[in-house]
């Protein structure tokens, strides 16, 4: 399941990822705080992570190993009407990931109102000139636009323990850069997705399978 299915929430810490990739914030890496992620109560295992992919039939095919020279390729299409839980989707976050993936300890609380928090440790070194190594915190929205788009709403931005201004110019470039990630999902297509206290449904596809390949 990994990158799609999870990506509705992963895309809240690309909008912390992705200001290391804009320009608009040089010097980033040397904002820094505490460098503990925040405890948002939830706890991942891999155990978790393998029953989540075994529970929805989808196949990852990891032969190629997870170093750097390797990268995800998507085949197929499947029909998903799936809850997952906050443990769940950070499990998901947390395991089974490339040797560079920029994400540790990460946690995810879900609130019925569609509030998303994420936290996590984000480790990103010199992509484009710029560098984040610290802790993360992310709430806001996801709005889903069309099948294939989405819209990131961010309410609250902490590096380390500082807040950090999210401004039009810089939330216009992260959205065009998630929907950029985003198309290049074959086989996603995004029916609806709602929400519970602690609980998220995706209905739509998904690829049938992924399978890491040598780059």
């Amino acid at each position: 399941m990994k990158k799609f299915l999870v990506f509705s929430f992963f895309v809240l810490l690309i909008v912390v990822i992705a200001l290391g990739m804009t320009g608009f914030v040089p010097g980033l890496s040397e904002f820094m705080g505490a460098n503990k992620a925040r405890d948002l109560g939830v706890v991942p295992s891999r155990e978790v992570f393998d029953s989540v992919l075994k529970a929805n039939g989808f196949v990852l095919n990891d032969n190629a190993g997870f170093g750097p020279n390797t990268k995800i390729s998507y085949q197929g299409q499947k029909t998903v009407d799936a809850t997952l839980s906050d443990n769940e989707i950070a499990s998901l976050l947390n395991f089974n990931h490339a040797e560079k993936f920029p994400i540790k300890d990460a946690q995810v609380k879900i609130h019925k109102d569609g509030t998303l928090e994420v936290s996590a440790k984000v480790s990103i070194k010199n992509y484009k000139g710029y560098s984040l190594e610290n802790a993360v915190y992310v709430k806001g929205k996801i709005e889903v636009i069309s099948p294939t788009s989405i819209k990131i709403n961010p309410e609250q931005v902490e590096i380390g323990r500082f807040p950090f201004p999210m401004t039009e110019r810089v939330t216009s470039a992260l959205n065009r850069e998630a929907n950029s990630i985003l198309s290049t999902i074959t086989g996603l297509s995004i029916q609806s997705v709602s929400y519970d206290e602690g609980k998220v449904n995706f209905k739509g596809t998904i690829p049938a399978l992924a399978k890491r390949v040598l780059r």
